[in-house]
């Protein structure tokens, strides 16, 4: 999954006013409908019906959704349900970010807003996500600032967990249904040469099987 650094912002056109965000269609798998990828900076529950209005096939899910208004009662909307990957940009309430994830147990989530995150706080959303049950397929990836501070994350993670296997950028928790929780990180493929990393929380299938 890659990074948007400008989902979520409007650009403006020739008069100075903000241009309707606009739906970019990509080609999907061989065989698959094509999808739209979608991003606002308003509220997903006001702006998604408005929408239905100029996409060409409004059933078919999106590719990627995301905004920078989002709130907790539209992880139950269906389209956002649908959606193959969801994304929260611009906001820093680490609080509303452990919130969300937790609405989010079954879904491909990223956001660039954990700057402030502290360690204690990605081990809530690990706990979150081991008693939700989350599935085969289910990953986070969220930014955090500096190496040093994500490598502590990856510490404090697997001291929580007995049963953790600790690896270079790797902490592995095993899971029921033989599958595992790979929580890693990366530096930032859209600032490569900045300070910022990726945190990745993913459940996979289980390599012991």
């Amino acid at each position: 999954m890659s990074e948007l650094p400008n989902a979520g912002k409007k650009t403006a056109g020739p008069t100075g006013k903000a241009n309707t965000p606009r739906v970019m269609e990509v080609s999907g798998k061989m065989m698959a409908p094509t999808r739209h990828e979608f991003g606002t900076s308003g509220k997903l529950s006001e702006v998604l019906p408005r929408v239905e209005t100029i996409l060409k096939h409004p059933l078919r899910p999106f590719a990627r959704l995301g905004s920078n208004k989002w709130r907790l009662e539209d992880a139950q909307n269906p389209k956002v349900g649908n959606a193959n990957v969801l994304g929260l940009y611009g906001c820093l309430n680490v609080n509303f970010i452990i919130a969300l994830c937790r609405e989010l147990p079954n879904k491909k989530f990223m956001t660039t807003g954990g700057l402030a995150m502290k360690p204690s706080d990605f081990v809530i959303i690990v706990e979150n996500l081991i008693d939700a049950k989350g599935t085969l397929g289910t990953l986070y990836e969220i930014r955090q600032s500096i190496e040093r501070t994500t490598r502590e994350t990856l510490r404090t993670i697997a001291g929580r967990f007995e049963n953790a296997v600790v690896r270079e950028r790797l902490v592995t928790i095993p899971l029921p249904h033989q599958l595992q929780l790979d929580v890693s990180y990366e530096p930032s493929l859209i600032y490569p040469d900045s300070i910022f990393c990726i945190v990745k929380m993913e459940v996979v299938q289980s390599r012991d099987n």
